[in-house]
C-alpha cells in the first residue's frame, strides 16, 4: 500500500514533507469508523477504531518504502500501521493510517482534536519540537 490517510499534522504539507523529505500532493477525504482525539499533554492527535465516528484528512499517493520507513520513525512506537479505506468524493481508496497503539490508549484525552486550532496556535511549537525527530 503506497498511500497514506493523514489527520494531524501530517496534514501540512511541509510538515509532511519536513518528515519524508519529499513533497506530494494531498486531496481530501475522510475515513469512517474511526475517531480523531487529542493526546495528552501534546499539540497532535491520533485515532482509534469507532464504528460511529468519521475522520476528515488528506490523502497522499505514491509514497515510497523509504518515505515509509521515516514516517514509521516519526510516529514511533505509539502508533501502529494500519490499512484502512477512505472516501474521496463518493470513491473508495485504499490508504494506511498511523493509528494508536493499543498499548497506548491510556495517553488518550477523549478530547476532539481540531487541525484549525493546530494551525493558529501549535503548528510553529510543533515544528520546532519535533524537526528531525
Amino acid at each position: 500500500m503506497n498511500n497514506l490517510f493523514a489527520y494531524g499534522s501530517l496534514m501540512c504539507a511541509d510538515i509532511f514533507e519536513m518528515v519524508t523529505g519529499g513533497a506530494i500532493e494531498a486531496v481530501d477525504c475522510c475515513l469512517h469508523g474511526y475517531q480523531r482525539v487529542a493526546v495528552k499533554n501534546e499539540s497532535y492527535p491520533a485515532v482509534f477504531q469507532s464504528e460511529s465516528s468519521t475522520v476528515d484528512g488528506v490523502l497522499y499517493r505514491g509514497i515510497s518504502e523509504p518515505q515509509f520507513k521515516l514516517l514509521d520513525q516519526f510516529e514511533g512506537n505509539m502508533y501502529i500501521r494500519e490499512q484502512v479505506t477512505v472516501l474521496i468524493n463518493d470513491n473508495e481508496e485504499k490508504a494506511c493510517v498511523y493509528a494508536i497503539h493499543p498499548g497506548f490508549t491510556d495517553c488518550l484525552t477523549m478530547n476532539s482534536w481540531s487541525f484549525e486550532y493546530f494551525l493558529r496556535h501549535d503548528k510553529t511549537g510543533f515544528i520546532n519540537e519535533y524537526a528531525g525527530f
